[in-house]
């Protein structure tokens, strides 16, 4: 190969490098204020400010792969939100794919009051129809979805 060549394939190595290091200190940022708005904030108004502009899409060349694998590295040991670490995990994983281009909807479910003897909620995410986070469990009745879905045409 010539030169050139292999000027530009280093290039895209070290870009996508760089890369990969940006979005490993974006995740620890997110994931560290994400306590804070959860206390402040309401869940549809978190929603509004992790859903970026549709034109500002730093990471539209990370597969979901990727995203999805430094996001879950960096909430291996949970300190903060230990009992929601799911809705951490979900609310981390919308925003990346979001910034990346590719389609998320984020989901919360209920068990019913009898089989756990108090309210349980769980929160994943879906991508093209795909479950991306850890999957409800069996009896369990999906609450809310956002963006929010027709229901009559599902």
């Amino acid at each position: 190969m010539p030169i050139e060549c292999w000027r530009k394939v280093w290039s895209r190595w070290q870009m996508g490098k760089a890369l990969k290091i940006a979005l490993s200190i974006h995740v620890w940022i997110i994931a560290a204020i994400i306590p804070l708005l959860v206390r402040v904030l309401s869940l549809k108004r978190i929603l509004e400010v992790f859903t970026p502009s549709p034109l500002f899409l730093p990471y539209r060349d990370m597969s979901a792969e990727d995203l999805t694998g430094v996001v879950k590295n960096r909430l291996k040991r949970p300190i903060y939100m230990v009992r929601r670490a799911c809705l951490r995990e979900g609310l981390l994983i919308f925003h990346f794919f979001r910034l990346a281009g590719l389609e998320a909807t984020l989901h919360i479910s209920v068990h019913p009051r009898e089989v756990s003897g108090r309210y349980h909620a769980h929160c994943w995410i879906t991508s093209s129809g795909k479950t991306v986070s850890s999957p409800p469990g069996l009896k369990m009745a999906e609450v809310f979805s956002y963006p929010v879905r027709n229901r009559a045409g599902a």
